[in-house]
């Protein structure tokens, strides 16, 4: 294991490559007092996409111990044809399976719990076993969802009913899987028009559903009208409210999280102006989950601060290529929001040596946008780290950032340029919104991370496969 040390960071490498034959995709997916756990698979993991061409997603689990140094890694195989892996992830210190298999005749898919602890065991806990009844149609893969202190879960299926509507279905467990929660909701709109686009649980074990329905506004136009729905239950309710985001603000994108400090569901997000030029906006609402009964919301237009410089934010549009990444609860009823511009873009040209059409995809990842607002939707502080990161046919797997939160900052490394020049690139936001550029990262040349790969392993470390060369390491950073 090599070191390297810097002014605020030190840096450990793993003593051999960690990537496998044929599972050349690899995520930190989870640690504990001696160790780490990685995902590999021979598709990206960055797509919910179990296909592609003629691939079927396998999956690995890998072991690595505190100096790096791989311990095993097993092959993750359904216990029959019929079976799917929906989901491998990390609950209650183990690597976490969820399966799911269909039976026709009696209308049910059965969600299977599957651990596997930190010498390789895979077990069957007690209470492993979620059955959703009532499935006649085709059916989305379950999402695992995690409370701030991951003492519950929750999964979220959705069956597509018919051409009009669909049914999710939901079930929250402890973490001994014993079921504290099971429900459903149908939601009249069809596939095609209607998605989810984030889900919530608080620490008492309340689910909440965040969506969106787009179409659009003339048969031939590009243009789209989309309004937001929240479905929202208390753990103690037998069935979800649904909420319509009022559409008065043209709302271009939307988080959800929970605020556990005051029991209440929070979106926020950005919106522009329909009609004036006023430019974009703080969208912040609120659902009381113990009344359940109201959304309040406040809006308040982005003036006087420094994201007034972000591309485009004149027109109205600043802000609506920023997808939230996170919405980071403050104890007093506000957020800090962080949202990054991603975007891709597609063009053709014409191969004249094959004689033929061949189509590229452009993967953007831009600036990184961080807010502190209050609950009345005015801006506290704000920062913006700059970036611009475009790549090729590649998934965006160099792009974006990885970051680290504690009580003293948010810090997020990035790669600077996506190529054999490539600095690794550190920034900070204090709690005063103050914003500090560090150096770049003392490593070799070649040396390139898998950002959205990382994970952040303690208060002040993060865990990254890197690239150096061509061969994937782990690579640990600690900043002091």
């Amino acid at each position: 294991m090599a070191h390297v040390n810097a002014s605020a960071q030190k840096i450990a490498i793993s003593p051999t490559t960690i990537d496998e034959s044929g599972f050349g995709f690899t995520k930190v997916i989870g640690q504990d007092a001696t160790g780490y756990f990685l995902l590999m698979s021979n598709l990206s993991l960055n797509t919910e996409s179990d296909r592609v061409g003629f691939k079927s997603r396998k999956y690995k689990i890998a072991r690595f111990g505190t100096a790096l140094d791989k311990k095993w890694s097993k092959e993750i195989e359904p216990a029959s044809a019929d079976e799917n892996i929906d989901a491998v992830t990390f609950f209650n210190n183990k690597v976490l399976i969820v399966t799911s298999l269909y039976n026709k005749q009696d209308e049910t898919v059965r969600c299977k719990f599957i651990t596997v602890d930190n010498e390789g065991v895979f077990s069957n806990p007690p209470n492993s076993l979620v059955t959703f009844s009532a499935i006649k149609n085709s059916y989305d893969k379950c999402k695992v969802v995690f409370s701030i202190t991951r003492s519950q879960l929750a999964l979220v299926m959705r069956e597509f009913t018919n051409d009009t509507s669909q049914t999710a279905f939901t079930a929250v467990v402890d973490t001994s899987f014993r079921i504290m929660a099971q429900k459903s909701v149908v939601i009249p709109h069809p596939e095609k028009r209607f998605g989810f686009d984030g889900f919530t649980l608080s620490v008492n074990g309340d689910l909440a559903l965040l969506g969106y329905h787009s179409e659009k506004i003339k048969a031939l136009s590009s243009k789209r009208k989309i309004d937001f729905y929240v479905y929202a239950s208390r753990l103690d309710e037998k069935g979800f409210k649904e909420y319509i985001i009022p559409s008065q603000k043209a709302i271009s994108t939307l988080g959800i999280a929970f605020d556990n400090f005051n029991n209440q569901v929070v979106l926020a997000g950005f919106y522009f102006e329909r009609e004036a030029k006023a430019g974009t906006g703080i969208f912040y609402a609120t659902i009381d989950i113990q009344k359940n009964d109201e959304l309040l919301f406040n809006t308040k237009i982005i003036d006087g601060q420094n994201l007034r410089r972000e591309r485009n934010l004149s027109s109205g549009t600043g802000l609506t290529d920023y997808p939230i990444e996170r919405i980071v609860i403050r104890n007093d009823g506000g957020a800090m929001i962080v949202a990054e511009a991603a975007y891709t873009t597609e063009y053709s040209y014409y191969d004249s040596f094959s004689q033929s059409f061949t189509q590229r995809l452009e993967y953007h990842f831009e600036n990184v946008v961080v807010i502190s607002v209050n609950k009345d939707a005015t801006v506290d502080w704000s920062a913006i780290i700059e970036k611009n990161q475009v790549s090729l046919d590649d998934d965006g797997v160099f792009s974006s950032f990885i970051a680290i939160l504690n009580s003293e900052q948010f810090l997020i490394l990035y790669n600077d340029d996506i190529s054999r020049r490539n600095k690794i690139l550190p920034a900070s936001i204090n709690s005063k919104g103050v914003l500090t550029k560090g150096k770049p990262v003392p490593v070799s040349d070649g040396f390139i991370l898998l950002p959205r790969s990382g994970k952040q392993v303690s208060e002040n470390e993060l865990l990254i496969p890197a690239y150096k060369k061509r061969d994937l390491y782990l690579v640990r950073f600690t900043f002091e």
